[in-house]
C-alpha cells in the first residue's frame, strides 16, 4: 500500500473516453512504480483478479460414498450461479448434511437488479 498514491473510479458514462464501455478505475504509484511499459511507452500495470470458479466438493452419498469416514465439512452447499429474474422467484437446495450440523447459516451474497451488492444470512 505504500506504493500507492490514489486511485480514482470513473463511472460508466466517463469509461467510453477511456475506451472502456463498463467504466475505468484508475490507480496511480508514487514515483512511477510498478509499472511496466509496452512497446509504444505506454504505461500499464497488471493486477491480479478474483481466483478462477473451482468445483465446489459436495459428498454423493446416493452412489456410495465410504461412510467410515467421518464428515466434517463446514459449508455445505455452494453454488455462485443462481440467478433468480422475474420468471424463477424461488430456487430448491438439496445438499447432504455433514455428521456435525444442528442449525444452518444460510448466506446469499451478490448482485440485485439495479447492480448494488447484496448480503443476507439467516440461521435456521
Amino acid at each position: 500500500m505504500t506504493e500507492f498514491d490514489y486511485v480514482k473510479v470513473y463511472d460508466p458514462s466517463m469509461g467510453g473516453i477511456f475506451g472502456a464501455s463498463g467504466g475505468v478505475i484508475a490507480v496511480y504509484t508514487k514515483k512511477g512504480r510498478g509499472y511496466d511499459f509496452d512497446s509504444q511507452g505506454n504505461k500499464y500495470a497488471t493486477i491480479r483478479g478474483y481466483s478462477p470458479v473451482i468445483k465446489f466438493y459436495s459428498p454423493r452419498y446416493a452412489t456410495g460414498v465410504n461412510l467410515a469416514n467421518p464428515d466434517y465439512r463446514k459449508t455445505l452447499y455452494w453454488n455462485p450461479n443462481i440467478i433468480f429474474n422475474k420468471k424463477m422467484k424461488e430456487y430448491v437446495i438439496r445438499f447432504y448434511n455433514n455428521d456435525l450440523a444442528n442449525r444452518f447459516k444460510l448466506v446469499i451474497e451478490g448482485l440485485n437488479s439495479n447492480g448494488r451488492l447484496t448480503h443476507i444470512e439467516k440461521i435456521f
